[in-house]
C-alpha cells in the first residue's frame, strides 16, 4: 500500500490495520515466516463474504485463488481505491512479449 501512494481513507487499508482472528480449522502459515495467519472477515452490502489472510508479523495479506480480485472488485474506484486497483492490476496483469 506505501508504494501505490494509497490515500489515507483507502478502504483497503483497514484489512492491513485489522488484528483478525485465530482460524477455528487447520491454520494456513504464512509464506514469510512460518506463523499461523489470521483470518480477517469481509463483508459489503450485495456481495458473498469473503476470508482473508493476514500475517499477525505484519508481512501482509495472503490470496487464495480468486479472492483479490474479488475483493477489488467490491470497491468502485471512487472509493479511493483507484491508486491500489492500478498498481495490483499493473502488477498481476499478464503482459504479452513483443
Amino acid at each position: 500500500m506505501e508504494q501505490t501512494g494509497a490515500d489515507t481513507h483507502d478502504p483497503l487499508l483497514k484489512f492491513q490495520q485489522q488484528n483478525g482472528t485465530q482460524p477455528s480449522g487447520r491454520p494456513h502459515f504464512c509464506p514469510r515466516c512460518d506463523v499461523a495467519l489470521r483470518e480477517i472477515q469481509v463483508e459489503q452490502v450485495r456481495t458473498p463474504r469473503l476470508t482473508l489472510d493476514k500475517c499477525p508479523r505484519g508481512h501482509g495479506l495472503w490470496f487464495d485463488a480468486d479472492e483479490l480480485p474479488q475483493l477489488l472488485s467490491m470497491f468502485p474506484p471512487e472509493s479511493g481505491t483507484g491508486k491500489t486497483i492500478g498498481y495490483l492490476n499493473e502488477l498481476f496483469t499478464t503482459k504479452s512479449k513483443p
